[in-house]
């Protein structure tokens, strides 16, 4: 198994699909999101499979949103065919890194403090 870490934006959430397991009797779900990832003058574009837990956290993102990604890539033997997969298991939010700006509001500023004239020098104590 291979790991992969990159920077991307979203391009597309697909349906989700979901089921009961008949081994275990849970349930599962999986969704298919493709990401734009920028390389040099050009952009590649991946596919990967998101379950689960990850796909929660997937419907939470918005179309265009840059983040990051963890996956990993495996092949498995279908039918006498060797085929690739390409499973999301981390997402980080870029805008959710950052606590958000607070919404405009107003700032509390202090009385103005009009200090008596001192015509005395040799007194600098304010009492």
């Amino acid at each position: 198994m291979i790991t992969i870490k990159f920077r991307g934006t979203i391009d597309s959430i697909g349906e989700v699909k979901g089921g009961v397991s008949q081994k275990t009797g849970k349930e599962w779900k999986m969704v298919d999101v493709i990401f734009d990832v920028p390389e040099g003058r050009y952009s590649d574009k991946i596919i990967m499979t998101a379950s689960n837990e990850v796909v929660d956290e997937v419907l939470d993102c918005r179309i265009g949103e840059e983040v990051a990604v963890e996956a990993y890539i495996y092949a498995r033997e279908y039918n006498d065919r060797m085929y690739n997969n390409v499973n999301l298991f981390k997402l980080y939010r870029h805008s959710a890194a950052r606590p958000a700006a607070p919404a405009s509001t107003p700032q509390a500023t202090a009385p103005a403090y009009n200090a008596p004239a001192n015509d005395n020098p040799d007194d600098d104590l304010p009492f």
